[in-house]
Formats: C-alpha cells, structure tokens, sequence
C-alpha cells in the first residue's frame, strides 16, 4: 500500500470519527431537557482553545482510554480570566495558585497507543463528555474550563479543574491511617479518633450524592461510579468527573418504571444485579453502584475483594449476597447502604433521598 492510499484512509477515517461525535451530539441534544437545541459545543466556540495556546506540565494519570495531564500556562485568557490573566497576550501566562503551587486545570486527551477502534470509541466517548459539562453546573462535579478546537478529531481535549487526587488515592491512604489509629493506648482517645475521621468520610459521601441526585433531577444516569471516576481538588473538595458514560434517559429508549434500553456499561465490582444480567435499567443502577462505594468509604475495604468475576456474578446475581457491614456503622448509614443495594431496583431509594438520609 503507497503512502497516498495510507494517507487517504486515513482522512476517510477521521472524516467518520467527526461525523460519528457530530451526530452523538445531535442526537444528545434531540428531546434533552437540558442541552438545547443549536447550542451544542458544535454551534459555540466561545470556550474554543487550540493545542498550541497551553503548556503542558507532568502527566497526572492515564486511565484504560485517556491521560490526563496539568496545563501550567496559557497563552489566551478565554478560561478562568480572573486566575490566568486579565489581558490577552502572545506570551503565556502560568496559572497556579501563588500559596500552594498548585495548578488550576488539566487537560484530557485520548490515548494514542490504543488500536484504531478504541481511539474511535474514546474520541466519541470524550466529545459526549464535553457537552454534558458544558451543560451541567454542580460544586461537586468536575467543571469544563475548555474544550479543544475540533471536536471529533483525533487530537480533540478537554481543558477540566484540576483534582490532585482520586478517591482510590485517599480510601489507600486512610486504610493506612486506620492502622496507625488503631495504636493508640488511651481506648477513648483512640474511638473519638476512628469517629472523627468516618465522620469526614461520611461527609465527603453526603457531598457526592448530593452530585448524583443532580444529575438524577436531570433523569441522567452516571453507569460508571467508582472510587477512580471521584476525585479531590488540593483544598479537599470532592468531585464526580469522567461523565463519558453518562446518559441522559429518554423516552424512546424507555421499556417499564425505571427501566431503559442501555448498553451492558460500566466497571463490574460495582454494577448493579439487573445490570450485570443485560436487563433494562435506569437511575436505580447508580444508587446500587453508590451504595457499594459508601460501603467502601466507610470501611476502606474494596466491596467483594476476594472474588474473581465468576464468583462476583453468582454472588451478586444468584445468592444475592452482600459485604457486611460493620456494627460500628452509624445506624443511618448502615440503613441507607442496605436499602440501596436491594436486589429489587424498584425497592431502593431515590439518590435525593439517599442524600437526605445521610449524617
């Protein structure tokens, strides 16, 4: 094969992936109660930013389809004026907080060692996540400072707040804190300790249900909750990002009380039961998958550890069976765990109600 006929497949290609993010984002916008009509990230450059207007720093973490690494400058004042710089200049401009050296934002691209198809199937899923940022606005979800000048490309980024860290990072480092906790001689001294500590950890849950029942108020589903998609800002804010996999519900693709036509989605330790199946599902999925990572919060322990996928899904599917949890719980958090992992999806609570009753 000459170099023409490699260089023209490979213009066909892009020119399908452009399309293929330009219809996603159409139909996303078709009968959205959210995203309107003509006002996609395709209709409104306002955020627009091209590669060669940010300075890349160190590489912050690389998942199965992305990396994600810190932007250290700008070189135009489009995102976050206030923080970068207040006039527009050729030359860049850092943006980093003067006190903690931290830097603001980050930018998101998809991995370029993946095969042809996966390349494909990340560009479309990071485009999708790109409109559902620009359209949603939660202190508890990560917020979308840019995106890149071409979506659909295979060089397309988003620009997103920084987080320092994942929830993953921190639930290692209070398993380890635990530890240490559990040295101390004076019995009182060291329960009010172990208190104080799940107290915070029950906050910062109380604080992501309150991002998941926004998102369910706007009858979108997340499909992939998991201590790797919660971040932390350096002040200690947590936040839901990496919304590639969310969906908004439609009626078209609805079959009976909360129950939707959706593809087979999301990271197996946390699924739901009607989701593993291949079953319809909706908001309850997430609820489940939630009830699993508060589990996890609380007792800094990975839900169904000793298990290999076979034994997982007979576990989960057909005994049923679920972590225990830990007499020393809080009453209500202990409730809210088990009503939402119920097997029946229709049995469990709403995520506002989950919200409510976390304390």
């Amino acid at each position: 094969m000459n170099i023409d006929t490699t260089d023209n497949i490979r213009n066909a290609n892009e020119r399908g992936l452009k399309e293929e993010c330009r219809r996603s984002i159409r139909r996303l916008s078709m009968g959205s109660s959210f995203i309107p009509e003509g006002r996609t990230i395709l209709d409104d450059d306002q955020n627009r930013v091209a590669q060669n207007d940010i300075e890349e720093g160190l590489e912050l973490g690389q998942g199965n389809f992305s990396k994600v690494r810190e932007v250290k400058s700008f070189r135009r004042n489009s995102m976050g004026a206030s923080i970068c710089s207040s006039t527009v200049s050729e030359s860049f401009q850092p943006c980093v907080d003067p006190e903690s050296r931290s830097y603001y934002y980050a930018v998101k691209k998809v991995r370029k060692d993946l095969s042809e198809a996966r390349i494909h199937n990340a560009t479309v899923d990071l485009v999708v996540e790109a409109q559902f940022l620009t359209s949603l606005s939660h202190q508890h979800i990560v917020s979308l400072e840019g995106v890149g000048d071409d979506p659909g490309s295979k060089d397309f980024f988003i620009i997103l707040e920084k987080l320092d860290r994942t929830l993953a990072n921190e639930i290692f480092a209070w398993k380890k804190e635990a530890s240490v906790l559990k040295k101390i001689h004076c019995r009182d001294e060291r329960k009010l300790s172990i208190k104080r500590r799940r107290d915070k950890h029950i906050e910062y849950a109380r604080d992501l249900s309150s991002a998941l029942a926004y998102l369910h108020d706007k009858n979108m589903i997340f499909r992939d909750l998991k201590p790797e998609n919660v971040g932390f800002t350096h002040d200690n804010m947590i936040k839901l990002f990496d919304l590639g996999l969310a969906r908004e519900l439609k009626e078209e693709r609805k079959v009976g009380r909360d129950k939707y036509l959706l593809s087979l989605c999301g990271t197996r330790r946390y699924m739901a039961p009607e989701v593993m199946k291949g079953s319809p599902y909706g908001l309850p999925a997430d609820v489940f998958s939630f009830s699993l990572l508060l589990w996890e919060m609380v007792h800094t322990e990975k839900p169904f550890r000793n298990l290999d996928a076979k034994q997982h899904e007979r576990a989960l599917v057909l005994w049923r069976s679920r972590p225990k949890v830990s007499g020393d719980v809080p009453r209500a958090v202990k409730s809210i765990i088990v009503k939402s992992w119920n097997n029946d999806a229709k049995n469990r609570p709403r995520m506002i109600d989950v919200f409510d009753s976390i304390h």
